[in-house]
């Protein structure tokens, strides 16, 4: 049951929410799994951390409040990895910084400051950062198999020697990506 939720309820596919780093970042399985997992933790911490400021914190300021904590962790996440990973921080580029305001994180916080209980929004923040991690992944390794004949930069057998360019630029992501979500519109159709 919960394969199917991650791929029919899928934040990234159902509402297109987080699609700009899906789309940008996938161009390798590397630089996926890096997003994925910068993603996944800045909606996690922040998620965290709205959930504990939940009483204290107003509707009126909730959305303000939201960015500056995403936007913060986006800033330790975008040192840390410059620090330790440079190479795959020189992949993601521009993108890690736009995770600080990815409705998908920015939406998930409001949620959790709402919801009551901080074990229930902490489960929910991290179904959701390994949904998002699941959809990247998948898309990095695709575009990277296709579109470069090497995953995680190991040829790959047959795909090295007929490679795809499309797939290794923008369009490639939109393909993939729409294959995608054709996969989780079937997964939805069997759910119902």
């Amino acid at each position: 049951m919960m394969e199917k939720d991650i791929i029919s309820k899928n934040p990234v596919m159902v509402l297109f929410l987080g699609a700009c780093p899906a789309l940008a970042a996938t161009t390798t399985a590397t630089a996926s799994v890096g997003m994925a997992v910068s993603v996944c933790l800045i909606l996690v911490l922040s998620s965290v951390l709205m959930s504990l400021m939940r009483k204290g914190v107003g509707d009126a300021i909730r959305l303000p409040l939201a960015i500056v904590i995403s936007a913060g962790f986006a800033s330790i996440a975008q040192m840390v990895m410059a620090a330790y990973l440079p190479k795959v921080y020189a992949m993601l580029g521009v993108y890690l910084a736009i995770v600080a305001v990815n409705a998908m994180v920015v939406t998930h916080q409001q949620n959790t400051a709402s919801q009551e209980g901080f074990g229930a929004s902490l489960k929910q923040a991290v179904i959701t950062g390994i949904e998002f991690c699941a959809l990247v992944i998948v898309m990095g390794i695709v575009r990277e198999i296709l579109g470069n004949g090497t995953c995680f930069g190991a040829k790959v057998p047959f795909f090295a020697n007929h490679t795809i360019a499309v797939f290794g630029k923008a369009g490639g992501a939109f393909i993939v990506f729409a294959i995608l979500l054709a996969v989780a519109g079937c997964f939805r159709k069997e759910a119902k």
